[in-house]
């Protein structure tokens, strides 16, 4: 069995622990070195995980509030490897993977959550997104658009006053096909919120503002597969405080929207699009007198089996997971605090998956409330999933947890090196995947923060790397899936860029396969075989009824054999292991 291996040097040291105050110094590059006031000692055993050359880093964090969700990794520079990109305090950072910062530009208003990366207007070149918060006191937050070089996009950033805060990361989507994409911003208001969708330009796209009941506090989800670079459901979702709303992209309610239960809060937990061939739910948690965890229709309509209620009716501000390696899910997760049990995992009937939940004891003393992420392994047969916590100890260290099981969540359990140790907590924030330094391994990006309300002032960005190999097709790597935000989540299994018309009179096997692939065809036909992107990865000419290909070669993941036969196109799934 492969284990998670970090570059690790083991130690059992003594810690003077209890009591601590961090006060930051900080450069004019925005790095802060931190100095540490111990007070009463206690002993403390720790197992200290060394992190990447040039890392942790430290950084000015503002008094009251800190960063939620995690940051950002892109390759914005076109070298192979993530640009770790993110925002504390008043500015937002672009930092290369051995630690040298690229960029730093000074922000109105505060970080708050991650930035949004994607080509907005379809030159090949990414741009970065990011909203900030009005400082204490204070009631102007601003929207933001950088180009890679930190450089403020013409237009922006945008104003909006009589607001103290904008909670959630802007959605970047392509509404009609023509490869300029669309900008979703909800702005909060104490009793009404307003939801706006922006061209490119900075102009707002007709039809918008759309306003809302309750208090916004999510991002918006919408039904944009980034990946076939297209529209799948005509759905933009909007939670408030009273209500989940529903929207198609001309800003309609839809039908039996919106839907609202006043003992339930919909707010600060972004829900999820999931989408399979058969249909599309909407999935998320609440908080509230009576919170739930639930799975909607696009018709307003619970799933059946759902809502779910929450652990000993605690609230919960999870942002779910979904996951699945076929055509339909395998389970949707959710994370709690302020009950026994922390990590919840559900298949998409709403019932348990066995030895879920997971009791909040077996992590450590605070449980859970951040985004879980996750990545298949290579060869498919395990998937490995990685939460933050939203505790630390007396030494002002957070815990960082990383967990094995089989693909369908059965032998579910911590790997031996968990937790990682990191400075700082991690509340409500993520365990961002990538590959920063372009050697193949996946690395694990962390924001923390120090303890509010205590003359803390610090934000720490840790880098691990791990013996995994990175596989970015089979992996949610981020807050809301993908750096566009948009919370469309597919099963890896249905690949929406490959036609996919499932024949009776083609069939596949062994399949999963490791080696050699029957294929029993009705007449003698071309076919390809295309990878989940579609990409061609071999064509056979004139293929008879029964054909016998060797994959060996192929690497492990989702395939599909297209059949050409006169004018149709037939195309069948199989799984190279």
């Amino acid at each position: 069995m492969k284990h998670f291996a970090l570059i690790v040097l083991s130690l059992c040291i003594v810690n003077l622990v209890n009591a601590q105050i961090y006060n930051a110094v900080c450069t004019s590059a925005g790095e802060c070195a931190v100095a540490r006031t111990e007070a009463t000692s206690i002993v403390k055993e720790k197992s200290e995980h060394q992190q990447m050359e040039g890392w942790p880093k430290t950084f000015s964090k503002d008094e009251y509030y800190m960063n939620v969700r995690g940051l950002c990794l892109s390759d914005i520079d076109g070298d192979g490897s993530d640009e770790i990109i993110f925002g504390a305090d008043t500015a937002i950072y672009a930092y290369k993977g051995d630690g040298t910062q690229l960029w730093h530009t000074a922000l109105q208003g505060i970080a708050y959550y991650p930035p949004s990366c994607a080509d907005i207007d379809n030159d090949g070149i990414p741009e970065i997104l990011i909203y900030t918060r009005a400082p204490a006191g204070t009631s102007t937050s601003y929207f933001y658009i950088f180009d890679i070089q930190g450089n403020v996009r013409e237009g922006f950033p945008k104003t909006y006053t009589n607001t103290a805060l904008i909670i959630g990361s802007p959605v970047v989507a392509d509404f009609d096909g023509d490869g300029q994409m669309e900008i979703i911003v909800a702005k909060f208001g104490n009793s009404q919120s307003q939801l706006y969708v922006y061209e490119p330009d900075g102009s707002v796209r007709s039809g918008y503002p759309k306003s809302v009941s309750g208090r916004f506090c999510v991002t918006p989800s919408v039904g944009y597969d980034s990946k076939s670079g297209r529209m799948v459901d005509s759905l933009i979702v909007l939670n408030t405080t009273k209500a989940i709303y529903a929207f198609d992209l001309n800003g309609n309610v839809l039908d039996g929207f919106p839907v609202q239960d006043d003992n339930v809060s919909f707010s600060y937990q972004s829900p999820l699009i999931c989408h399979t061939a058969e249909k599309t739910v909407i999935v998320g948690a609440s908080h509230g007198d009576s919170p739930i965890f639930y799975s909607l229709e696009t018709n307003g309509q619970f799933s059946d089996g759902w809502p779910v209620p929450t652990a000993s009716n605690a609230w919960t501000y999870t942002a779910p997971t979904a996951g699945g390696l076929g055509e339909n899910f395998d389970f949707y997760m959710f994370t709690q605090r302020e009950s026994e049990t922390a990590i919840h995992a559900m298949r998409p009937d709403g019932t348990y998956i066995s030895g879920f939940p997971v009791p909040r004891a077996d992590l450590d003393e605070g449980g859970s409330e951040g985004v879980t992420t996750y990545m298949y392994s290579t060869d498919l047969s395990k998937i490995y999933i990685f939460g933050t916590s939203i505790s630390g100890d007396a030494n002002g260290e957070g815990y960082v947890h990383i967990f094995e099981a089989n693909p369908d969540l059965s032998d579910f359990h911590e790997t031996q090196e968990s937790p990682l140790r990191i400075q700082g907590l991690s509340f409500m924030s993520a365990v961002n995947l990538g590959d920063v330094n372009g050697n193949g391994k996946l690395d694990l990006v962390i924001q923390s923060y120090d303890q509010m309300g205590e003359g803390a002032d610090s934000v720490h960005i840790s880098v691990f790397e791990t013996d995994y190999d990175y596989n970015p097709n089979y992996m949610y790597g981020t807050y809301k899936g993908r750096n566009d935000r948009c919370g469309f989540v597919t099963p890896f299994g249905l690949n929406l860029a490959v036609e996919e018309v499932l024949s009776n009179e083609i069939s596949v096997f062994p399949n999963p396969v490791r080696d050699k692939l029957n294929i029993v065809l009705n007449v003698a036909s071309d076919l390809q075989i295309v990878d989940i992107s579609g990409k061609t990865m071999f064509s056979y000419i004139g293929c008879s009824e029964n054909c016998n290909i060797d994959v060996s070669n192929l690497e492990s993941g989702v395939y599909f054999c297209r059949v050409f036969n006169n004018d149709e196109v037939q195309t069948v799934k199989f799984i190279k292991l």
